[in-house]
């Protein structure tokens, strides 16, 4: 399991720049360790022609993201209760402890994704994959969350809800829409310009980019 968890990826959601050290450094070791064991990453997906979805791909930046796809896969991804709890005792306990939490937790789900990504990529072949494209980025909107999840019976295959808030749980979680192409996508068409953090991301003042990070 701890090979979904990138150390410094970590840091990077807690806007750290310098490696930890003393105690800190410890924190986070535990932190990885816990989240290792505690969580319970798990995906599941659904298929469908992009005509079928016209009430559900709303905003232009969707449907630029899927311009050339016949298919669209909708795709949710889930690191499992436990997690919340874990990160939820630890803000009553230690919230240094639970910030570091928190953040391995975010970069767990997103390593996990990353190998969802390639085994997709390797079950569709020579078909063509977009990257993850999320509700919330651009002006594809939040509230699309409850469908997504109604589409694929997130609930059911992988235990996954989302408030009224359109929060997801368990809140280590991800919901996205992904492009399916018999022709070569362009993987770099992921930008900055269109995402709402744009004015207050730490990593693209620092000249960076997160490369969209669609964890809670």
């Amino acid at each position: 399991m701890d090979r979904y968890i990138d150390r410094g990826e970590a840091l990077r959601f807690m806007g750290m720049k310098e490696a930890p050290e003393g105690r800190f450094l410890e924190l986070l070791a535990e932190c990885e360790r816990e989240v290792a064991r505690l969580a319970e990453p798990r995906y599941t997906y659904k298929v469908f022609d992009k005509d079928a979805l016209s009430d559900v791909l709303l905003g232009e930046d969707i449907k630029e993201h899927l311009e050339g796809c016949e298919k669209v896969i909708v795709f949710a991804a889930t690191l499992g209760l436990e997690i919340d709890r874990y990160i939820n005792r630890l803000q009553v306990l230690e919230m240094a402890s639970a910030v570091a939490a928190d953040a391995v937790a975010s970069a767990c789900i997103e390593g996990f994704c990353r190998e969802a990504d390639a085994e997709l990529s390797a079950a569709f072949a020579p078909l063509h994959l977009t990257w993850r494209f999320s509700p919330g980025y651009g002006d594809f909107p939040i509230e699309l969350q409850r469908k997504l999840l109604t589409l694929i019976e997130a609930d059911k295959r992988i235990g996954l809800h989302v408030t009224e808030s359109c929060m997801l749980l368990p809140v280590k979680s991800v919901t996205a829409v992904i492009g399916v192409s018999d022709k070569p996508v362009k993987k770099d068409r992921q930008s900055c310009a269109v995402c709402k953090m744009k004015d207050t991301c730490a990593f693209r003042k620092e000249g960076e980019h997160c490369g969209y990070k669609s964890t809670s």
